[in-house]
């Protein structure tokens, strides 16, 4: 059985990634290890190695950034056992191949355990994965769907988000805005849900607002961005939006 425990929530925006930069970074650390055994130590330093590796298979596999960062503890790490303690990937500004750009994205994954021989993950103690998207990307991402009304758009508030569509009515365009908040649906998606007490002071009809919640949601899904996570939270700040989760453990083990 793999075990997957709490996730524990920091301050700040941190964020995200794939299982899969970890089965290729402990085939890196596997090589480079070798490679340095063979060598006598010599200038190589497998664990360096491995970041960069890992660094580049980010950009092919989750897609182009301006920058990846890469890091493994050394402390409590040890390539003969299998083992690694802590390793970290982050993304600034990550393109996704559906149009998104995450500003910055962070992934940490704790305790790892590796089959030496497959080369496989047996398992992961622990694992955080946080996101964080502008108000500006989020609605260039928007702008390029066809599923959504014309014209829609987010702003991204301390406590809750809106969303301002402009519809045609009897030839004129009325723009309508909503606030609400976002929340977590099934399957990785995040929607937007429409604050009704505001709106009955709008005097908006309740049927035209659950007709923009449809056309809107969902907002975001993951499975866009290729990822095996599980979200826990989405929340909003000021011209940010926020999800954090984990790693999906039962995805984890198909890799």
């Amino acid at each position: 059985m793999r075990r997957q425990d709490d996730l524990r929530h920091p301050d700040g925006c941190q964020n995200a990634w794939s299982v899969r930069l970890l089965v290729f970074a402990w085939r890196a650390l596997l090589l480079a290890a070798a490679v340095a055994g063979l060598c006598g130590c010599g200038p190589l330093d497998p664990v360096r190695m491995a970041e960069r590796a890992v660094a580049d298979y980010a950009r092919r596999v989750i897609g182009p950034a301006d920058s990846y960062r890469v890091h493994i503890d050394r402390r409590g790490t040890s390539l003969r056992q299998g083992k690694i303690s802590r390793l970290v990937v982050e993304g600034i500004r990550v393109r996704s191949s559906a149009g998104l750009v995450v500003n910055r994205a962070e992934a940490e994954l704790y305790d790892v355990q590796v089959d030496v021989k497959s080369r496989s993950v047996v398992s992961v103690g622990r694992s955080l994965v946080v996101g964080e998207v502008l108000e500006e990307d989020a609605n260039a991402y928007v702008a390029q769907r066809s599923d959504v009304l014309r014209r829609a758009r987010f702003e991204f508030l301390e406590d809750r988000m809106a969303v301002i569509v402009e519809p045609q009515v009897a030839g004129l365009t009325v723009p309508i805005r909503i606030e609400g908040q976002p929340r977590l649906g099934e399957g990785g998606e995040i929607l937007f849900e429409a604050d009704m007490l505001r709106v009955a002071r709008l005097n908006v009809p309740r049927l035209l607002v659950r007709m923009i919640e449809r056309r809107i949601n969902p907002v975001f899904r993951v499975d866009e961005l290729g990822l095996p996570l599980v979200l826990d939270d989405v929340r909003v700040e000021q011209g940010k939006m926020i999800a954090s989760g984990r790693l999906d453990v039962e995805k984890l083990s198909a890799e």
